[in-house]
């Protein structure tokens, strides 16, 4: 439909249900107390609820982020106990995905979660060395996503994300 209510109801319901799925990652990293505290401070939030209320994805973009990080904190959590969980990595990959297809600086939290399991690996070098064979496979993400920011369609996402953010101009008002 074309009522507000049809165009806005995804929104709302994105925004709720990031509260919780911040909830289980607060869970999973430390305690349910730590997961209840990151819900409230998520619900009471201006921003997040005025995301939860507008016909935008920005609502979206929160809900996605969110989910790719508890399937990512599942898989790194489990490789830090020497098992490989390879439904959480490729749920990881599918969200995030999803995720840039949302909004463009998904690909900045993309980069930042490679990052980390970068650093991950080097700090545990034990499990790198005893999965190496299955964690290259991390390689070729890495790669497709280089080609997506640097040369997809012209190098348009580095522009879009980097370049055009960095401009600033203090002579001219910024219009809203």
């Amino acid at each position: 439909g074309r009522s507000t209510l049809a165009l806005g109801l995804p929104s709302v319901l994105f925004g709720l249900t990031s509260v919780y799925l911040l909830f289980l990652i607060g869970r999973k990293i430390g305690s349910s107390n730590l997961g209840l505290i990151s819900a409230f401070l998520l619900a009471i939030s201006p921003m997040h609820i005025e995301f939860s209320q507008q016909i935008l994805h920005y609502s979206y973009f929160v809900f996605f982020t969110l989910l790719a990080l508890l399937f990512y904190l599942d898989f790194i959590l489990a490789v830090s106990q020497k098992k490989i969980k390879w439904k959480s990595f490729d749920l990881f990959i599918l969200f995030s995905l999803l995720n840039l297809l949302t909004h463009v600086p998904a690909l900045l939290v993309l980069l930042i979660e490679f990052v980390f399991l970068l650093y991950f690996l080097v700090a545990n070098y034990q499990v790198f060395k005893k999965y190496k064979k299955y964690l290259l496979l991390l390689v070729p993400v890495l790669i497709f996503i280089i080609y997506l920011v640097f040369f997809f369609n012209n190098g348009y996402y580095w522009y879009l994300v980097i370049v055009d953010n960095l401009k600033f101009n203090i002579s001219t008002p910024i219009q809203l």
